[in-house]
């Protein structure tokens, strides 16, 4: 849909039981490196899809039908690894995964419990994720995994404070934040140690493109620099949550950094593409 209001059908699925392209896909798509689109379809078992921007879909995987699959069954989203490479959990028999964009498929980790949402990347390296149910009190964990597959179990919630249900969000302040589904529902905030960041929203743009950078205590910020290509003018916010500049002239591709007033360096957490 463009802004005006215009829409296009781009692709519509199958209706019936059965679809070799599935049906039903109700999480949101992500963008890969190779800048199509990738997400995942309902049916007896899931399976995972790429999609071009004219509307040409290819099932990459198609996940086991019966229960006690070895690859589980159900995707529930996908996530871009810092590695490129996509990542996912699938609600009935727990599997988490990792997938290569030209169709390779690996189990990374099979923990006991339940997931409703992908592990997502941090700015560590990491993925971070959530269990509806499991972990060492069985009403919910926060986990860690690594692109080659150790998980870690971070923290285990409690009854009455329980069932994690959507992914983690890593804030600017560089912690995870979330909400937990249950009769006492909660936000959670979980510290790990990682160092605060800038995001640039869009983290794409054209040269003299106004963008905002999100951050957190950016008040008094003395440069703003794109792949090391400095940015002026620029202003702060009231609250010191967002800077407003232009994408210089002279920008290339890599990483936008701020200069706070007591002279640490916040990077961004992706780099900015120039288009």
């Amino acid at each position: 849909m463009t802004l005006a209001g215009d829409l296009t059908t781009v692709y519509t699925f199958c209706l019936q039981a059965g679809c070799p392209d599935g049906h039903g896909p109700q999480y949101s798509m992500v963008q890969a490196s190779d800048g199509n689109l990738y997400g995942v379809a309902g049916g007896i078992g899931g399976e995972i899809f790429r999609l071009t921007l004219a509307g040409d879909l290819t099932v990459l995987y198609t996940f086991c039908q019966q229960p006690g699959c070895p690859d589980g069954s159900g995707p529930t989203g996908l996530s871009i690894g810092p590695d490129g490479a996509l990542y996912g959990a699938t609600e009935s028999d727990l599997t988490i995964f990792k997938m290569a964009l030209d169709g390779t498929f690996q189990v990374l980790s099979q923990p006991a419990g339940a997931a409703y949402s992908p592990p997502v990347p941090a700015t560590d390296g990491n993925l971070y994720g959530t269990l509806y149910e499991g972990g060492a009190t069985g009403y919910g964990a926060i986990y860690q995994i690594t692109t080659s597959g150790a998980l870690t179990v971070l923290y285990n919630f409690c009854k009455g404070c329980s069932s994690p249900f959507g992914p983690p969000f890593q804030a600017t302040d560089g912690n995870l934040y979330g909400t937990t589904y249950d009769t006492n529902s909660t936000v959670w905030r979980l510290s790990l140690g990682l160092a605060p960041f800038v995001s640039p929203l869009p983290a794409y743009g054209k040269k003299g493109r106004q963008i905002s950078i999100l951050g957190t205590n950016l008040t008094g910020a003395t440069a703003v620099s794109f792949n090391g290509t400095p940015a002026e003018p620029f202003t702060v916010n009231a609250t010191g949550s967002a800077i407003t500049t232009r994408v210089p002239n002279n920008a290339t591709t890599g990483p936008i950094q701020v200069t706070l007033a007591n002279g640490t360096v916040l990077s961004s957490n992706v780099p900015f593409q120039v288009k």
